[in-house]
Protein backbone atom coordinates (compact mmCIF):
# COMPACT_ATOMS: atom_id res chain seq x y z
CA UNK A 1 0.00 0.00 0.00
CA UNK A 2 1.30 3.46 -0.90
CA UNK A 3 1.82 6.25 1.67
CA UNK A 4 -0.76 8.42 -0.11
CA UNK A 5 -4.01 8.54 1.80
CA UNK A 6 -7.40 9.49 0.44
CA UNK A 7 -10.07 9.82 3.10
CA UNK A 8 -13.63 9.63 1.74
CA UNK A 9 -16.48 10.64 4.03
CA UNK A 10 -20.17 10.03 3.52
CA UNK A 11 -21.76 13.46 3.79
CA UNK A 12 -25.16 13.29 5.45
CA UNK A 13 -27.02 14.15 8.63
CA UNK A 14 -25.68 11.11 10.50
CA UNK A 15 -22.07 12.09 9.86
CA UNK A 16 -22.41 15.84 10.50
CA UNK A 17 -20.26 15.88 13.64
CA UNK A 18 -17.40 14.21 11.77
CA UNK A 19 -17.79 15.91 8.39
CA UNK A 20 -18.81 19.50 9.08
CA UNK A 21 -15.54 20.55 10.78
CA UNK A 22 -13.67 19.48 7.63
CA UNK A 23 -16.03 21.51 5.45
CA UNK A 24 -15.60 24.54 7.71
CA UNK A 25 -11.81 24.27 7.75
CA UNK A 26 -11.66 23.60 11.49
CA UNK A 27 -9.47 20.49 11.15
CA UNK A 28 -5.93 20.26 9.78
CA UNK A 29 -4.94 17.05 8.04
CA UNK A 30 -2.32 15.67 5.69
CA UNK A 31 -4.71 13.53 3.67
CA UNK A 32 -6.90 14.30 0.71
CA UNK A 33 -10.44 14.50 2.08
CA UNK A 34 -13.35 13.89 -0.26
CA UNK A 35 -17.00 14.30 0.71
CA UNK A 36 -19.63 12.22 -1.03
CA UNK A 37 -23.39 12.26 -0.39
CA UNK A 38 -24.80 8.73 0.00
CA UNK A 39 -21.37 7.19 -0.49
CA UNK A 40 -21.41 3.74 -2.08
CA UNK A 41 -18.82 0.97 -2.01
CA UNK A 42 -18.05 1.43 -5.70
CA UNK A 43 -16.59 4.86 -4.96
CA UNK A 44 -14.04 3.47 -2.48
CA UNK A 45 -10.71 2.47 -4.01
CA UNK A 46 -8.61 -0.43 -2.72
CA UNK A 47 -6.21 2.00 -0.97
CA UNK A 48 -8.83 4.45 0.33
CA UNK A 49 -9.88 4.85 3.94
CA UNK A 50 -13.56 5.76 4.09
CA UNK A 51 -16.44 6.52 6.41
CA UNK A 52 -19.27 4.59 4.74
CA UNK A 53 -22.88 3.68 5.52
CA UNK A 54 -22.34 0.48 7.50
CA UNK A 55 -23.87 -2.05 5.04
CA UNK A 56 -21.56 -0.85 2.24
CA UNK A 57 -18.76 -2.69 4.04
CA UNK A 58 -20.29 -5.98 2.94
CA UNK A 59 -19.25 -5.12 -0.63
CA UNK A 60 -15.70 -4.24 0.46
CA UNK A 61 -14.82 -7.33 2.50
CA UNK A 62 -12.20 -8.50 -0.02
CA UNK A 63 -10.18 -5.28 0.22
CA UNK A 64 -11.00 -3.67 3.57
CA UNK A 65 -11.53 -4.26 7.29
CA UNK A 66 -13.44 -2.15 9.82
CA UNK A 67 -11.68 0.21 12.24
CA UNK A 68 -13.85 0.36 15.41
CA UNK A 69 -12.07 3.47 16.74
CA UNK A 70 -14.44 5.74 14.81
CA UNK A 71 -18.05 5.01 13.87
CA UNK A 72 -21.47 6.64 13.98
CA UNK A 73 -23.92 4.92 16.31
CA UNK A 74 -27.45 6.06 17.06
CA UNK A 75 -28.25 4.93 20.59
CA UNK A 76 -31.85 6.13 20.98
CA UNK A 77 -33.33 6.86 17.56
CA UNK A 78 -32.20 7.18 13.96
CA UNK A 79 -32.73 9.72 11.22
CA UNK A 80 -34.67 7.08 9.27
CA UNK A 81 -38.45 7.28 9.23
CA UNK A 82 -41.23 5.16 7.76
CA UNK A 83 -44.00 7.43 6.47
CA UNK A 84 -47.54 6.59 5.43
CA UNK A 85 -50.85 8.41 5.05
CA UNK A 86 -52.70 5.62 6.89
CA UNK A 87 -51.84 3.99 10.20
CA UNK A 88 -49.13 1.35 9.73
CA UNK A 89 -51.26 -1.24 11.54
CA UNK A 90 -53.94 -0.80 8.87
CA UNK A 91 -51.71 -2.40 6.22
CA UNK A 92 -51.45 -6.11 5.55
CA UNK A 93 -49.45 -5.55 2.38
CA UNK A 94 -47.79 -2.48 0.87
CA UNK A 95 -45.47 -1.13 -1.80
CA UNK A 96 -42.46 0.53 -0.14
CA UNK A 97 -40.30 3.22 -1.72
CA UNK A 98 -36.91 4.50 -0.59
CA UNK A 99 -36.66 8.27 -0.86
CA UNK A 100 -33.06 9.42 -0.41
CA UNK A 101 -31.97 6.63 1.91
CA UNK A 102 -28.49 5.24 2.44
CA UNK A 103 -27.77 1.54 2.73
CA UNK A 104 -28.37 1.81 6.49
CA UNK A 105 -31.87 3.18 5.99
CA UNK A 106 -32.66 0.51 3.44
CA UNK A 107 -31.54 -2.38 5.65
CA UNK A 108 -33.41 -1.02 8.65
CA UNK A 109 -36.59 -0.97 6.58
CA UNK A 110 -36.03 -4.48 5.23
CA UNK A 111 -35.30 -5.76 8.74
CA UNK A 112 -38.38 -4.20 10.32
CA UNK A 113 -41.35 -3.70 8.01
CA UNK A 114 -42.45 -7.34 8.01
CA UNK A 115 -40.82 -8.76 11.19
CA UNK A 116 -41.72 -5.80 13.43
CA UNK A 117 -44.68 -4.01 11.82
CA UNK A 118 -46.23 -7.14 10.29
CA UNK A 119 -46.59 -5.60 6.82
CA UNK A 120 -45.87 -7.81 3.82
CA UNK A 121 -43.98 -5.91 1.14
CA UNK A 122 -45.28 -6.59 -2.37
CA UNK A 123 -42.60 -4.44 -4.01
CA UNK A 124 -39.55 -2.38 -3.02
CA UNK A 125 -38.91 0.73 -5.13
CA UNK A 126 -35.70 2.77 -5.18
CA UNK A 127 -36.85 6.38 -5.42
CA UNK A 128 -40.08 8.33 -4.91
CA UNK A 129 -43.14 6.60 -6.33
CA UNK A 130 -46.78 7.68 -6.24
CA UNK A 131 -47.97 4.07 -6.04
CA UNK A 132 -46.16 3.39 -2.76
CA UNK A 133 -48.23 3.19 0.41
CA UNK A 134 -45.08 3.50 2.55
CA UNK A 135 -42.08 5.76 1.99
CA UNK A 136 -38.79 5.47 3.87
CA UNK A 137 -37.02 8.82 4.29
CA UNK A 138 -33.65 9.60 5.84
CA UNK A 139 -31.83 12.73 6.95
CA UNK A 140 -33.23 16.06 8.18
CA UNK A 141 -36.71 15.26 6.88
CA UNK A 142 -36.80 12.13 9.03
CA UNK A 143 -36.31 13.92 12.36
CA UNK A 144 -39.30 16.24 12.00
CA UNK A 145 -42.99 15.34 12.05
CA UNK A 146 -44.68 15.04 8.65
CA UNK A 147 -47.31 17.61 7.69
CA UNK A 148 -49.83 14.79 7.30
CA UNK A 149 -49.99 11.09 7.92
CA UNK A 150 -47.97 8.87 10.23
CA UNK A 151 -44.27 8.47 10.97
CA UNK A 152 -42.37 5.66 12.68
CA UNK A 153 -38.72 6.10 13.66
CA UNK A 154 -36.98 2.94 12.47
CA UNK A 155 -34.06 3.34 14.88
CA UNK A 156 -36.43 3.25 17.82
CA UNK A 157 -38.30 0.30 16.31
CA UNK A 158 -34.99 -1.54 15.80
CA UNK A 159 -34.10 -1.02 19.47
CA UNK A 160 -37.51 -2.27 20.63
CA UNK A 161 -37.22 -5.37 18.43
CA UNK A 162 -33.57 -6.23 19.12
CA UNK A 163 -32.42 -4.22 22.16
CA UNK A 164 -29.55 -2.99 19.98
CA UNK A 165 -28.36 0.39 18.75
CA UNK A 166 -28.14 1.34 15.08
CA UNK A 167 -24.61 1.33 13.68
CA UNK A 168 -25.10 3.89 10.96
CA UNK A 169 -21.55 4.34 9.61
CA UNK A 170 -18.21 2.58 9.95
CA UNK A 171 -14.65 3.40 8.91
CA UNK A 172 -13.22 0.93 6.41
CA UNK A 173 -9.45 0.51 6.12
CA UNK A 174 -7.50 -1.28 3.37
CA UNK A 175 -6.14 -4.71 4.22
CA UNK A 176 -2.40 -4.33 4.65
CA UNK A 177 -2.65 -0.74 5.86
CA UNK A 178 0.21 0.03 8.26
CA UNK A 179 -0.49 1.15 11.80
CA UNK A 180 1.23 4.47 11.07
CA UNK A 181 -0.90 5.14 7.99
CA UNK A 182 -4.05 4.22 9.89
CA UNK A 183 -3.28 6.64 12.70
CA UNK A 184 -2.50 9.46 10.25
CA UNK A 185 -5.91 8.94 8.64
CA UNK A 186 -7.96 8.33 11.80
CA UNK A 187 -6.60 11.15 13.98
CA UNK A 188 -8.24 13.92 11.88
CA UNK A 189 -11.60 12.16 12.33
CA UNK A 190 -11.07 12.04 16.08
CA UNK A 191 -10.06 15.71 16.00
CA UNK A 192 -13.14 16.56 13.96
CA UNK A 193 -15.48 15.01 16.52
CA UNK A 194 -13.65 16.76 19.35
CA UNK A 195 -13.78 20.20 17.71
CA UNK A 196 -17.45 19.72 16.81
CA UNK A 197 -18.13 19.22 20.52
CA UNK A 198 -15.89 22.08 21.64
CA UNK A 199 -17.43 24.51 19.16
CA UNK A 200 -20.94 23.08 19.41
CA UNK A 201 -22.65 26.43 20.03
CA UNK A 202 -21.09 27.91 16.91
CA UNK A 203 -21.88 24.77 14.98
CA UNK A 204 -25.53 24.86 16.11
CA UNK A 205 -25.93 28.32 14.59
CA UNK A 206 -24.51 27.05 11.30
CA UNK A 207 -26.71 23.95 11.33
CA UNK A 208 -29.76 26.00 12.25
CA UNK A 209 -29.55 27.70 8.88
CA UNK A 210 -28.28 24.72 6.92
CA UNK A 211 -30.70 22.01 8.06
CA UNK A 212 -33.91 24.01 8.17
CA UNK A 213 -35.40 21.95 11.01
CA UNK A 214 -36.26 22.97 14.60
CA UNK A 215 -33.07 23.29 16.63
CA UNK A 216 -34.33 21.10 19.46
CA UNK A 217 -34.76 18.22 17.00
CA UNK A 218 -31.23 18.19 15.65
CA UNK A 219 -29.69 18.95 19.04
CA UNK A 220 -31.43 15.94 20.63
CA UNK A 221 -30.51 13.82 17.62
CA UNK A 222 -26.77 14.56 17.83
CA UNK A 223 -26.79 14.29 21.64
CA UNK A 224 -27.69 10.58 21.46
CA UNK A 225 -24.99 9.69 18.94
CA UNK A 226 -21.85 7.75 19.86
CA UNK A 227 -18.63 7.66 17.86
CA UNK A 228 -16.77 4.53 18.89
CA UNK A 229 -17.78 0.90 18.57
CA UNK A 230 -17.95 -1.30 21.65
CA UNK A 231 -18.64 -5.03 21.66
CA UNK A 232 -22.46 -4.58 21.74
CA UNK A 233 -22.20 -2.31 18.70
CA UNK A 234 -20.26 -4.95 16.80
CA UNK A 235 -23.05 -7.41 17.52
CA UNK A 236 -25.61 -4.80 16.42
CA UNK A 237 -23.74 -4.21 13.14
CA UNK A 238 -23.71 -7.94 12.37
CA UNK A 239 -27.38 -8.29 13.33
CA UNK A 240 -28.44 -5.52 10.95
CA UNK A 241 -26.58 -7.21 8.09
CA UNK A 242 -28.14 -10.59 8.79
CA UNK A 243 -31.67 -9.34 9.38
CA UNK A 244 -31.79 -6.64 6.71
CA UNK A 245 -29.68 -7.69 3.74
CA UNK A 246 -32.16 -10.17 2.26
CA UNK A 247 -33.43 -8.95 -1.11
CA UNK A 248 -30.94 -6.07 -1.22
CA UNK A 249 -27.63 -5.67 -3.05
CA UNK A 250 -25.76 -6.15 0.22
CA UNK A 251 -24.32 -9.34 1.69
CA UNK A 252 -25.68 -10.90 4.88
CA UNK A 253 -22.29 -11.17 6.57
CA UNK A 254 -22.22 -12.22 10.22
CA UNK A 255 -18.44 -12.36 10.74
CA UNK A 256 -16.85 -8.95 10.33
CA UNK A 257 -13.08 -8.38 10.27
CA UNK A 258 -11.82 -5.54 12.48
CA UNK A 259 -8.42 -3.91 12.66
CA UNK A 260 -7.93 -5.17 16.21
CA UNK A 261 -8.65 -8.78 15.22
CA UNK A 262 -5.42 -8.97 13.19
CA UNK A 263 -2.74 -6.28 13.48
CA UNK A 264 -2.88 -3.84 10.58
CA UNK A 265 -0.08 -4.47 8.14
CA UNK A 266 -0.46 -8.25 8.56
CA UNK A 267 -3.93 -8.70 7.12
CA UNK A 268 -2.74 -10.09 3.80
CA UNK A 269 -0.52 -12.68 5.44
Amino acid sequence: MSDFIRLILDDGLDTTMLVEPFRLGWVENESEVQLSHRLRAEEVGSEDIALVPAPEFSLLVDTHVVCPDIAVINSAFAAVSMRSLDRPDSFEEAVVSFNGTTATGELLARALIWPYFGIRVSRWIDGPDATAQITVVEGPEAIVDPEEGYAEDLGRAWFVMTGMHVVSHVVVVPRGCSAETLQVAIEPLRASQRVAHERRRELRLILDEKLGVPRDRFVSYFAQQQYQMGEPDRAAFAALMVKGAGGSRYLAISRIAYTDDVPVGEQNA
